[in-house]
Parts: C-alpha cells; sequence; structure tokens
C-alpha cells in the first residue's frame, strides 16, 4: 500500500487558496507556477467537490484531501496529537471553520446519528433506551413512549460525553 502523501502546511495553503468564510469553502487563487489554462478555468472558483458519503475533497497536485482538515489547517496550522476535526452540527459539507472543533476519534464518534439507541422492546411492550461505552452495550431502562427513551437516551449521552454528544448539539 502506497504511504498517505501528508497534508500540505498552513503556508503552502495560504500560496493555494482564499477562505471564503460566508461559504465555509477554500477558494482557489490564481497561482502562477499553475498553467496558464487551469487558472482561466479555476482561479477564484471554490475549491471541491462533494464524495457520496457527504464530506467535500480536494485535489492538490493529483492528490484527494478532506476539506474540512485544509480548512483548519489553513487557520490553526497542523492537527497533531491523534486528533480528528468534527463537524459540530454533523453536516460534513459544513466547513465553516465555527463548526468545526478538534475531537478525539472516540469524540468524533459520538457526534453521528448512528442509531440514537432507542427501540420497541416486544417481549416487555415498553420502549427500551441503550447506549454504546467502549464497544459494550449499556442498557438505560424501559419506557412507556418513545419521548421517554430519547430523552433517556439523551441524558446519558450528556452525561456521558458533553458537548461532544450527538443529541446535545442539536437539542
Amino acid at each position: 500500500m502506497a504511504k498517505r502523501k501528508p497534508y500540505p502546511t498552513k503556508t503552502e495553503l495560504a500560496a493555494l487558496f482564499y477562505y471564503d468564510a460566508e461559504n465555509g469553502c477554500l477558494v482557489w487563487k490564481k497561482c502562477e507556477h499553475k498553467s496558464k489554462s487551469w487558472n482561466t478555468s479555476w482561479a477564484f472558483k471554490p475549491a471541491g467537490g462533494l464524495t457520496v458519503y457527504g464530506y467535500v475533497h480536494i485535489g492538490i497536485d493529483s492528490s484527494r484531501y478532506m476539506a474540512h482538515r485544509l480548512i483548519w489547517i489553513f487557520h490553526n496550522g497542523p492537527i497533531t496529537g491523534g486528533y480528528e476535526i468534527d463537524h459540530i452540527d454533523g453536516n460534513r459539507a459544513n466547513n465553516k471553520i465555527s463548526n468545526l472543533r478538534l475531537a478525539t476519534s472516540a469524540q468524533n464518534n459520538f457526534n453521528t446519528m448512528r442509531g440514537h439507541g432507542v427501540h420497541f422492546d416486544k417481549g416487555s411492550g415498553k420502549w427500551r433506551a441503550m447506549i454504546s461505552v467502549e464497544n459494550k452495550s449499556r442498557h438505560i431502562g424501559l419506557y412507556e413512549t418513545k419521548a421517554e427513551a430519547l430523552s433517556a437516551s439523551m441524558g446519558m449521552r450528556n452525561s456521558l460525553w458533553g458537548e461532544h454528544a450527538y443529541f446535545n448539539s442539536r437539542h
């Protein structure tokens, strides 16, 4: 397997892009090292395209990079210490710097919509609230209504994961 090319530095990105704060995107600068035809086609236009997974990727010198990581580096410098970039609102295409934050892999995973931890339990005739903590299911309780189970799930998520809890970011 080929080694992944490192992300460009803050200085390299500043030479290639402007940041459009209103739209949360990088915009190509007119770059002297690029061919004249390339500059005519792409200069002053938003960089990148949407993937099937909802992320924006940007191609630079035959390598593809995740736009949210490039935008973080553009504003803050390198991403170190094993951190990832989390989209606070859960929208993978919203790359406004105000919507991005550093997070551990676990914190980033907490801020996803994958299963809200509530399902109807036919055996009891009630709504069961559960969450996964360190890859282990944790039973919260059985509730008469789905709303009560969701509330219990939200409360547990907020107490465990605070601002990184998916429900905390949206409700």
